[in-house]
């Protein structure tokens, strides 16, 4: 955390706790607790008016203290939560943004933008009743001890409302948000959410406004009644969560800390968690209104479900100003390159099915064909998504029956009648699940996927890599340059001849087939030189050419 967060926050603490009620008032409000209800009503105003403060204060007071001391028999605690008074001077958001993600830097380990996100998404969490999409945060990493409860233990010091859980049945779920609308923090949710259908609906619903809502019956009569299932919620959990989750969430990928990376202990309340809590209530009656109106632009290829997603947190940043609206939108397009590396199976098959068509140089495909191009790519699924073991052709037509498309009787130039795929078929799930193609490079697969947020405007505008592979002039493959590809330097880019290498070997080819089916732009392309993709390309290169 930088000298001057801190600083801002001890001042801040500070002030907190010059205005910190006396020993005495904590001991009034002890004493009115254990008042009979009716005995408590018939003082409540004059002991307020002693304590100088709002009865509806001290009246929230008391119910706090209630619901942590008394006996319930069994039956839990009432449910209370505090009363924030919003700060009272003007709050600027560029700096509330500042000092939520310094918070964030000194207690969490973070991915990329990570603590930036973070800080957003807190203050979208006072921002439930104006807005009309409510984003989830799922917070997942490979194994246990990566942070994911510190993430959850920060949100519960900051957001609305906020209440932790680690298992909640549907019909509780839907009945505290109905009555108190919180922010709600699921932890462990691997153990019970990836079976459990209808708890998934009720998250899933409540991504909008309009679709926030469930029916159930109640009392004797079995009355319909509508539910409210609108409300912020974060869920944390050990490896991928379902995909329509995923699909409504920003995400937030943990790992455990690094040697060398320390840091700071979450302190479980103090005056700074107070004052931030009342800096975000100015803030957001201040701007609430702006916000839920704006209409933010969008990085490029961030669309659909991902533009909704991040929509409200960009507007939430052009209202702070500053360094924010760049930040935020920096932000974006990094979730949504490492969002589009984990599309669903359905979708990666559809992209990897483009790739095999546009490779093959073919609008009819046998379904043969299909599944051995598929299985011989490299670090793709298709080797085990079926139970762990191979695609097979049944699986195939019914993962692609669900886009519509269908095999039928074809015939392959120089083949004999069979069963397969026509393109024409798939043009209409290409253009709804696939980001589109490069037109530079559209016959190209490894280019057929550029990454969401990259713009092809600035392509390969003099970026060079002093570190990476150099040409050896001597191993019989040529450097490919393009005199037209700008260059610091002057000096032509040159193409990664050690991972061409790499890959025709995988492939039994030599390196000179497969670089002379690439073009110069490939060759000089860092976004799309990678090792997956040239393998795969080399792989079926192979297949195609003999």
């Amino acid at each position: 955390m930088s000298a001057a967060v801190e600083a801002r926050i001890e001042k801040a603490a500070a002030l907190v706790d010059s205005r910190a009620p006396a020993r005495s008032d904590r001991a009034a409000i002890e004493r009115l607790a254990a008042l009979d209800p009716l005995d408590y009503d018939r003082c409540r105003e004059s002991e307020a008016a002693a304590l100088g403060v709002r009865v509806g204060t001290l009246d929230e007071a008391v119910r706090k203290l209630r619901g942590e001391s008394q006996a319930t028999d069994g039956q839990g605690r009432a449910i209370t939560f505090e009363a924030v008074e919003p700060w009272p001077e003007t709050v600027d958001g560029a700096a509330l943004l500042d000092d939520l993600t310094g918070l964030a830097a000194h207690h969490l380990i973070l991915p990329d933008h990570g603590h930036e996100t973070v800080a957003l998404w807190t203050v979208l969490t006072w921002l439930a009743s104006r807005v009309s999409v409510l984003p989830l945060l799922a917070i997942t990493s490979p194994e246990k001890g990566c942070g994911k409860t510190t993430v959850l233990g920060l949100l519960r010091r900051l957001a609305y409302r906020a209440r932790s859980t680690s298992n909640v049945s549907p019909a509780a779920l839907f009945r505290f948000v109905e009555k108190y609308a919180p922010t709600l923090l699921i932890d462990e949710a691997d153990s019970f959410l990836r079976d459990n259908e209808e708890m998934r609906g009720i998250l899933n619903s409540g991504h909008t406004r309009t679709s926030a809502y469930v029916i159930r019956t109640t009392g004797e009569d079995f009355e319909p009644r509508e539910f409210s299932t609108w409300c912020p919620k974060a869920i944390a959990g050990i490896g991928r969560l379902p995909d329509t989750i995923m699909d409504r969430s920003i995400r937030l990928t943990m790992r455990r800390k690094g040697p060398g990376e320390r840091v700071e202990p979450m302190p479980e309340e103090d005056g700074a968690f107070l004052v931030l809590r009342q800096r975000l209530a100015r803030w957001t009656a201040d701007n609430g209104t702006a916000i839920a109106a704006a209409r933010p632009d969008l990085p490029l290829g961030i669309e659909n479900r991902r533009a909704d997603n991040w929509r409200v947190l960009l507007a939430i940043a052009d209202a702070a100003g500053g360094r924010w609206p760049a930040l935020a939108r920096e932000a974006c397009a990094a979730a949504a390159n490492a969002d589009g590396e984990d599309d669903s199976l359905k979708v990666t098959l559809l992209a990897d099915l483009r790739t095999i068509f546009a490779v093959r140089g073919t609008d009819k495909l046998p379904t043969e064909d299909a599944i051995r191009a598929l299985t011989e790519m490299a670090e793709r699924p298709w080797t085990e998504c079926n139970k762990g073991k191979a695609i097979n052709s049944r699986q195939l037509s019914r993962w692609l029956g669900e886009f519509g498309i269908k095999s039928r009787d074809i015939r392959p130039e120089g083949q004999k009648n069979c069963k397969g795929y026509r393109l024409e078929d798939f043009a209409d799930a290409f253009a709804c699940y696939l980001p589109p193609e490069n037109p530079r490079h559209r016959d190209n697969p490894i280019t057929a996927r550029v990454p969401a947020g990259f713009d092809p405007r600035h392509a390969n505008a003099g970026v060079t890599d002093e570190n990476g592979p150099k040409p050896n002039n001597g191993a019989g493959c040529h450097v490919v340059t393009d005199e037209n590809t700008p260059s610091l330097g002057g000096e032509a880019q040159t193409a990664p001849l050690d991972l061409l290498e790499a890959a025709a070997a995988s492939a039994n080819i030599t390196t000179e087939k497969l670089a002379a089916a690439l073009s110069p732009e490939d060759l000089a392309d860092p976004q799309l030189m990678t090792p997956a993709r040239l393998a795969a390309y080399a792989a079926m290169l192979a297949e195609e050419r003999g």
